[in-house]
């Protein structure tokens, strides 16, 4: 009687190359579905990249939104200052004589006339505008002539103040030259010819300032 495993070894050429296919197909499919090295572990990591890359990229997409929006807000605030600020000296004219009216009548002092002058600023590309006044009055008036001034919406810059007193302290009374400044984003020739007799800096007194 012949042994069962005889049998078996003299086909193993037959069945020996098909167990070797069904082991390596076995630990092919293992390799695949591995959760380490396998096709499943290497979808993962890639469904991580393209998670993060996302993350980046809704990152980039709100850092342009915020810059768009602030450049639109920048964008705004030129126009405002250009338009409403500065703006055109025809239209900013009679407001800032009224602020500077009020500034002086609140602080119980009387202006003694005014004197304009003009220069264009290269650097701003705007027109400095001044006008220039005498006062008399006591020092807390004067204090508060100046508050009145530099508090004013009409953007006013106090420029240059000369104060006078009598040497003998007879008198508490001061005399007081004050020149405000502004710019302006337009000027029309016209305008500064009827006030200052041209566009000149205000230490051009003799060719450039008017009396108003």
């Amino acid at each position: 009687m012949t042994a069962p495993w005889r049998a078996w070894r003299s086909m193993m050429v037959i069945w020996a190359p098909a167990v070797a296919f069904c082991v390596a197909s076995v630990a092919f499919y293992a390799w695949q579905t591995s959760g380490s090295v396998g096709r499943a572990a290497k979808l993962r990591n890639e469904t991580a990249d393209v998670k993060a890359e996302l993350a980046r990229l809704e990152h980039v997409k709100k850092q342009a939104s915020d810059e768009r929006a602030q450049v639109v807000t920048l964008n705004q605030q030129f126009d405002h200052l250009y338009t409403n600020v500065f703006g055109n000296l025809d239209q900013r004219l009679t407001p800032i004589l009224r602020t500077v009216g009020e500034a002086t009548r609140q602080a119980g002092l009387m202006p003694e006339g005014y004197s304009y002058s003009a220069k264009p600023d290269k650097k701003l590309q705007y027109t400095r505008f001044e006008i220039q006044f005498n006062v008399v009055g006591e020092y807390p008036q004067l204090r508060r002539l100046l508050a009145e001034l530099t508090a004013s919406p009409q953007f006013l810059m106090v420029s240059y103040i000369g104060i006078a007193g009598e040497q003998e302290a007879t008198s508490r009374q001061l005399a007081m030259s004050i020149r405000v400044a502004t710019y302006v984003a337009e000027a029309d020739e016209a305008t500064l010819r009827r006030l200052t007799g041209g566009v000149t800096s205000p230490e051009e007194k003799s060719d450039g300032t008017a009396q108003g």
